[in-house]
Protein backbone atom coordinates (compact mmCIF):
# COMPACT_ATOMS: atom_id res chain seq x y z
CA UNK A 1 0.00 0.00 0.00
CA UNK A 2 1.56 3.56 -0.81
CA UNK A 3 0.50 6.46 0.57
CA UNK A 4 0.25 9.96 -1.35
CA UNK A 5 3.44 12.19 -2.37
CA UNK A 6 2.39 14.24 0.30
CA UNK A 7 2.33 12.39 3.35
CA UNK A 8 5.26 11.07 5.00
CA UNK A 9 5.18 7.49 5.42
CA UNK A 10 7.72 5.49 7.51
CA UNK A 11 8.21 2.17 6.38
CA UNK A 12 8.32 0.32 9.51
CA UNK A 13 7.37 -3.21 9.97
CA UNK A 14 8.08 -3.66 13.53
CA UNK A 15 5.73 -2.17 16.12
CA UNK A 16 6.26 1.36 16.23
CA UNK A 17 7.73 2.22 19.37
CA UNK A 18 7.16 5.57 19.37
CA UNK A 19 3.68 5.05 19.09
CA UNK A 20 1.60 4.46 22.88
CA UNK A 21 1.40 0.68 23.73
CA UNK A 22 -1.29 -0.91 22.37
CA UNK A 23 -4.42 0.20 23.78
CA UNK A 24 -6.36 -2.78 25.94
CA UNK A 25 -9.33 -4.33 24.53
CA UNK A 26 -11.66 -1.46 26.14
CA UNK A 27 -10.34 1.14 24.74
CA UNK A 28 -9.67 -0.44 20.95
CA UNK A 29 -13.18 -1.80 21.47
CA UNK A 30 -12.44 -5.33 20.11
CA UNK A 31 -14.51 -8.43 19.75
CA UNK A 32 -13.26 -11.50 21.56
CA UNK A 33 -10.90 -13.36 19.09
CA UNK A 34 -11.69 -15.63 16.29
CA UNK A 35 -9.44 -18.81 16.16
CA UNK A 36 -8.97 -20.56 12.90
CA UNK A 37 -6.90 -23.56 11.45
CA UNK A 38 -4.57 -22.96 8.97
CA UNK A 39 -6.26 -25.27 6.52
CA UNK A 40 -9.54 -23.34 7.52
CA UNK A 41 -8.08 -20.15 7.25
CA UNK A 42 -6.18 -21.06 3.56
CA UNK A 43 -9.80 -22.39 2.50
CA UNK A 44 -11.11 -19.15 3.29
CA UNK A 45 -8.85 -17.07 1.20
CA UNK A 46 -8.08 -14.75 4.20
CA UNK A 47 -4.90 -12.24 2.81
CA UNK A 48 -3.61 -9.55 5.10
CA UNK A 49 -1.49 -6.83 4.76
CA UNK A 50 1.20 -5.47 7.21
CA UNK A 51 0.31 -2.05 8.25
CA UNK A 52 2.48 0.87 7.89
CA UNK A 53 3.21 3.81 10.02
CA UNK A 54 2.29 7.05 8.95
CA UNK A 55 2.38 11.01 9.58
CA UNK A 56 -0.33 12.86 7.99
CA UNK A 57 -1.58 16.92 7.87
CA UNK A 58 -4.79 17.13 9.70
CA UNK A 59 -7.61 18.36 7.94
CA UNK A 60 -11.02 19.22 8.46
CA UNK A 61 -13.37 18.03 5.46
CA UNK A 62 -15.99 20.19 4.07
CA UNK A 63 -18.53 20.86 1.43
CA UNK A 64 -18.41 23.00 -1.68
CA UNK A 65 -20.54 24.01 -4.48
CA UNK A 66 -19.57 25.14 -8.01
CA UNK A 67 -21.32 28.62 -7.90
CA UNK A 68 -23.70 29.52 -11.28
CA UNK A 69 -22.20 32.80 -12.18
CA UNK A 70 -25.49 33.64 -13.84
CA UNK A 71 -27.08 35.88 -11.41
CA UNK A 72 -24.03 37.70 -11.06
CA UNK A 73 -23.93 38.41 -14.99
CA UNK A 74 -26.91 39.59 -14.95
CA UNK A 75 -26.21 42.44 -12.39
CA UNK A 76 -22.70 43.13 -13.79
CA UNK A 77 -25.28 43.64 -17.23
CA UNK A 78 -27.69 45.80 -15.06
CA UNK A 79 -24.73 47.86 -13.11
CA UNK A 80 -23.17 48.75 -16.68
CA UNK A 81 -26.35 49.40 -18.01
CA UNK A 82 -27.14 52.13 -15.15
CA UNK A 83 -23.71 53.32 -15.25
CA UNK A 84 -23.66 54.21 -18.66
CA UNK A 85 -26.71 55.98 -18.33
CA UNK A 86 -25.65 57.56 -15.30
CA UNK A 87 -22.56 59.18 -17.49
CA UNK A 88 -25.27 60.58 -19.93
CA UNK A 89 -27.37 62.01 -17.50
CA UNK A 90 -24.23 63.75 -15.47
CA UNK A 91 -23.19 65.08 -18.58
CA UNK A 92 -26.63 66.21 -20.09
CA UNK A 93 -26.54 67.76 -16.28
CA UNK A 94 -23.19 69.68 -16.52
CA UNK A 95 -24.17 71.26 -20.40
CA UNK A 96 -27.73 72.52 -18.84
CA UNK A 97 -25.77 74.04 -16.27
CA UNK A 98 -23.10 75.19 -18.87
CA UNK A 99 -26.53 76.47 -21.01
CA UNK A 100 -28.13 78.11 -17.86
CA UNK A 101 -25.16 79.78 -16.66
CA UNK A 102 -24.51 81.73 -20.01
CA UNK A 103 -28.13 82.44 -20.51
CA UNK A 104 -27.70 84.15 -16.90
CA UNK A 105 -25.04 86.70 -18.54
CA UNK A 106 -26.93 87.73 -21.33
CA UNK A 107 -30.04 88.13 -18.98
CA UNK A 108 -27.91 90.45 -17.10
CA UNK A 109 -26.97 92.38 -20.11
CA UNK A 110 -30.60 92.69 -21.31
CA UNK A 111 -29.62 90.59 -24.51
CA UNK A 112 -31.98 87.73 -24.46
CA UNK A 113 -35.72 87.72 -22.79
CA UNK A 114 -35.82 86.70 -19.08
CA UNK A 115 -38.49 83.78 -20.28
CA UNK A 116 -35.49 82.11 -21.90
CA UNK A 117 -33.51 81.74 -18.61
CA UNK A 118 -36.67 80.24 -17.05
CA UNK A 119 -36.48 77.43 -19.56
CA UNK A 120 -33.11 77.70 -18.90
CA UNK A 121 -33.73 77.21 -15.23
CA UNK A 122 -35.98 74.28 -15.95
CA UNK A 123 -33.98 72.46 -18.45
CA UNK A 124 -31.32 72.32 -15.52
CA UNK A 125 -33.80 71.24 -12.68
CA UNK A 126 -34.65 68.45 -14.86
CA UNK A 127 -31.49 67.18 -16.14
CA UNK A 128 -30.63 67.26 -12.25
CA UNK A 129 -32.82 65.54 -11.22
CA UNK A 130 -32.59 62.93 -14.30
CA UNK A 131 -28.82 62.83 -13.26
CA UNK A 132 -30.03 62.23 -9.40
CA UNK A 133 -32.07 59.19 -10.47
CA UNK A 134 -29.62 57.18 -12.36
CA UNK A 135 -27.57 57.96 -9.67
CA UNK A 136 -29.39 56.15 -7.24
CA UNK A 137 -30.26 53.50 -9.39
CA UNK A 138 -26.71 52.76 -9.37
CA UNK A 139 -25.80 53.01 -6.24
CA UNK A 140 -28.77 50.27 -5.74
CA UNK A 141 -27.61 48.13 -8.16
CA UNK A 142 -24.41 48.07 -6.46
CA UNK A 143 -25.93 48.04 -2.87
CA UNK A 144 -27.51 44.43 -4.70
CA UNK A 145 -24.12 43.27 -5.91
CA UNK A 146 -22.39 43.50 -2.70
CA UNK A 147 -24.97 42.15 -0.36
CA UNK A 148 -25.16 39.01 -2.02
CA UNK A 149 -21.71 38.81 -3.59
CA UNK A 150 -19.32 40.42 -1.30
CA UNK A 151 -16.97 43.81 -2.33
CA UNK A 152 -14.44 41.31 -3.53
CA UNK A 153 -16.62 39.94 -6.19
CA UNK A 154 -18.16 42.94 -6.61
CA UNK A 155 -14.43 44.43 -8.15
CA UNK A 156 -13.33 41.59 -9.62
CA UNK A 157 -16.35 40.97 -12.01
CA UNK A 158 -18.23 44.28 -11.91
CA UNK A 159 -15.92 47.29 -11.33
CA UNK A 160 -12.89 46.11 -13.39
CA UNK A 161 -11.63 43.39 -16.26
CA UNK A 162 -9.19 40.98 -15.02
CA UNK A 163 -7.29 37.38 -16.06
CA UNK A 164 -9.50 35.83 -13.12
CA UNK A 165 -12.26 36.83 -14.41
CA UNK A 166 -11.83 36.26 -17.78
CA UNK A 167 -10.77 32.65 -16.78
CA UNK A 168 -14.20 32.10 -14.57
CA UNK A 169 -15.92 33.66 -17.89
CA UNK A 170 -14.65 31.07 -20.49
CA UNK A 171 -15.12 28.20 -17.70
CA UNK A 172 -11.31 27.24 -17.51
CA UNK A 173 -11.78 28.29 -14.12
CA UNK A 174 -14.72 27.47 -11.71
CA UNK A 175 -16.48 29.68 -8.41
CA UNK A 176 -16.18 27.31 -5.35
CA UNK A 177 -18.33 28.19 -2.50
CA UNK A 178 -17.00 26.04 0.77
CA UNK A 179 -19.21 25.79 3.59
CA UNK A 180 -17.75 25.08 7.24
CA UNK A 181 -19.74 23.46 9.82
CA UNK A 182 -21.92 25.91 12.30
CA UNK A 183 -19.45 25.81 14.92
CA UNK A 184 -15.98 25.89 12.63
CA UNK A 185 -13.98 28.70 11.49
CA UNK A 186 -11.49 28.94 8.75
CA UNK A 187 -8.12 29.02 10.16
CA UNK A 188 -6.25 32.00 10.34
CA UNK A 189 -3.35 31.59 6.72
CA UNK A 190 -5.91 29.70 4.79
CA UNK A 191 -4.99 30.29 1.36
CA UNK A 192 -5.92 26.85 -0.34
CA UNK A 193 -8.10 23.91 0.13
CA UNK A 194 -8.17 20.79 -1.58
CA UNK A 195 -10.91 20.20 -3.81
CA UNK A 196 -12.61 16.51 -5.24
CA UNK A 197 -15.10 15.13 -6.37
CA UNK A 198 -17.03 11.55 -5.01
CA UNK A 199 -14.01 12.03 -2.17
CA UNK A 200 -11.21 11.21 -4.13
CA UNK A 201 -8.96 12.97 -1.76
CA UNK A 202 -5.54 11.68 -3.57
CA UNK A 203 -6.27 13.23 -6.69
CA UNK A 204 -7.94 16.48 -5.31
CA UNK A 205 -6.77 19.72 -7.09
CA UNK A 206 -5.77 22.88 -5.03
CA UNK A 207 -8.84 25.98 -4.67
CA UNK A 208 -7.24 29.40 -4.52
CA UNK A 209 -8.84 31.75 -1.43
CA UNK A 210 -10.63 34.95 -2.91
CA UNK A 211 -13.06 36.41 -0.45
CA UNK A 212 -15.75 35.80 2.43
CA UNK A 213 -18.99 34.81 0.70
CA UNK A 214 -21.66 37.23 2.51
CA UNK A 215 -24.43 34.02 3.05
CA UNK A 216 -24.08 31.02 3.66
CA UNK A 217 -24.95 27.76 2.12
CA UNK A 218 -28.93 26.02 1.94
CA UNK A 219 -27.78 22.76 3.45
CA UNK A 220 -24.84 23.75 5.86
CA UNK A 221 -25.42 26.59 7.98
CA UNK A 222 -22.06 27.91 8.72
CA UNK A 223 -19.57 30.28 7.40
CA UNK A 224 -19.00 30.67 3.47
CA UNK A 225 -16.11 31.28 1.60
CA UNK A 226 -14.99 32.05 -2.19
CA UNK A 227 -12.37 30.00 -3.39
CA UNK A 228 -11.91 29.47 -7.29
CA UNK A 229 -9.92 26.42 -8.68
CA UNK A 230 -9.29 24.97 -12.06
CA UNK A 231 -12.67 23.85 -14.06
CA UNK A 232 -11.47 20.92 -15.47
CA UNK A 233 -14.46 18.04 -14.93
CA UNK A 234 -16.48 20.19 -12.79
CA UNK A 235 -19.57 21.53 -13.63
CA UNK A 236 -22.10 24.27 -12.12
CA UNK A 237 -23.93 23.51 -9.47
CA UNK A 238 -21.98 20.22 -8.69
CA UNK A 239 -21.49 19.59 -4.71
CA UNK A 240 -17.61 18.49 -4.32
CA UNK A 241 -15.80 17.58 -1.14
CA UNK A 242 -12.50 19.42 -0.01
CA UNK A 243 -10.23 19.50 2.45
CA UNK A 244 -9.02 22.35 4.78
CA UNK A 245 -5.39 21.73 6.34
CA UNK A 246 -4.94 22.21 10.32
CA UNK A 247 -2.70 24.73 10.93
CA UNK A 248 -1.21 22.59 13.39
CA UNK A 249 1.47 19.59 13.23
CA UNK A 250 1.25 16.48 11.28
CA UNK A 251 -1.05 13.38 12.94
CA UNK A 252 0.53 9.72 12.76
CA UNK A 253 -1.23 6.99 12.61
CA UNK A 254 -1.45 3.59 9.74
CA UNK A 255 -2.92 3.51 6.49
CA UNK A 256 -6.54 1.22 6.33
CA UNK A 257 -7.16 -0.02 2.58
CA UNK A 258 -11.23 1.22 1.75
CA UNK A 259 -10.76 -3.16 1.56
CA UNK A 260 -10.15 -3.93 4.78
CA UNK A 261 -13.30 -2.06 6.40
CA UNK A 262 -16.60 -3.46 6.73
CA UNK A 263 -19.34 -2.23 8.69
CA UNK A 264 -21.62 -3.68 11.55
CA UNK A 265 -24.06 -2.20 13.71
CA UNK A 266 -23.76 1.28 12.12
CA UNK A 267 -19.92 1.62 12.63
CA UNK A 268 -16.68 0.83 10.61
CA UNK A 269 -14.67 -2.24 11.60
CA UNK A 270 -11.21 -3.88 10.84
CA UNK A 271 -10.10 -7.62 11.43
CA UNK A 272 -6.35 -7.54 12.63
CA UNK A 273 -4.85 -10.89 12.70
CA UNK A 274 -2.97 -10.61 16.02
CA UNK A 275 -1.34 -13.99 15.98
CA UNK A 276 -1.19 -16.95 13.37
CA UNK A 277 -4.83 -18.08 12.85
CA UNK A 278 -5.61 -15.58 15.91
CA UNK A 279 -8.31 -13.00 14.47
CA UNK A 280 -9.71 -9.80 16.56
CA UNK A 281 -12.23 -7.09 15.16
CA UNK A 282 -11.62 -3.65 15.87
CA UNK A 283 -13.23 -0.64 15.36
CA UNK A 284 -11.68 1.57 13.41
CA UNK A 285 -12.21 4.99 15.22
CA UNK A 286 -10.07 8.02 14.81
CA UNK A 287 -9.74 7.87 11.25
CA UNK A 288 -10.58 9.80 8.32
CA UNK A 289 -11.02 8.59 4.35
CA UNK A 290 -8.14 9.76 1.90
CA UNK A 291 -8.90 8.41 -1.10
CA UNK A 292 -9.04 5.03 -1.28
CA UNK A 293 -7.81 4.19 1.96
CA UNK A 294 -8.42 5.27 5.70
CA UNK A 295 -6.18 7.09 7.93
CA UNK A 296 -6.46 5.74 11.50
CA UNK A 297 -4.82 8.12 14.03
CA UNK A 298 -5.52 5.65 16.84
CA UNK A 299 -5.99 2.21 17.26
CA UNK A 300 -3.28 0.60 15.34
CA UNK A 301 0.08 0.12 15.06
CA UNK A 302 2.96 -0.08 12.34
CA UNK A 303 3.72 -3.91 12.02
CA UNK A 304 0.11 -4.91 12.88
CA UNK A 305 -1.48 -7.52 10.12
CA UNK A 306 -4.92 -6.23 8.55
CA UNK A 307 -6.84 -8.29 6.70
CA UNK A 308 -7.88 -6.87 3.38
CA UNK A 309 -9.47 -10.42 2.07
CA UNK A 310 -12.10 -11.94 3.94
CA UNK A 311 -13.01 -10.00 6.50
CA UNK A 312 -16.67 -10.74 5.72
CA UNK A 313 -16.33 -14.54 5.87
CA UNK A 314 -15.09 -13.73 9.64
CA UNK A 315 -17.50 -11.57 10.75
CA UNK A 316 -19.91 -14.18 9.53
CA UNK A 317 -17.91 -16.63 11.39
CA UNK A 318 -18.13 -14.63 14.60
CA UNK A 319 -21.80 -14.27 14.24
CA UNK A 320 -22.68 -17.89 13.68
CA UNK A 321 -20.56 -18.68 16.84
CA UNK A 322 -21.97 -15.98 18.95
CA UNK A 323 -25.76 -17.97 17.79
CA UNK A 324 -26.21 -20.53 21.32
CA UNK A 325 -26.62 -24.00 19.88
CA UNK A 326 -30.12 -25.55 20.80
CA UNK A 327 -28.80 -28.43 22.35
CA UNK A 328 -27.06 -25.91 24.72
CA UNK A 329 -28.07 -25.84 28.41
Amino acid sequence: MSAPASLAEQADDEPDDAAAAAPDSAVRQESPPLLLTEPRRRSAGIEVIVARRAEMQPEMAVLGKIVDLSPLLDLRARYRAALSEFKIADAASALARQNRDRLAMLSQEAIIANKELVRADSELTAAQVRAATSRQRLGEIREEALHSWGPELFRLAIEEDSSLWDRLLTRRSALLLIALPANAELPAGTRQVHVARNRDRQHAAVAEFLAPAPNTDNFVQGETYFFHVDARRLRTGMRVDAWIADRGGKAAGVFVPASAVLWHGGSPWVYVEEQPGRFVRRLLRDAVEYGSDWFARAGFRGGERIVTVGGQLLLSEEMQRQIPREDDD
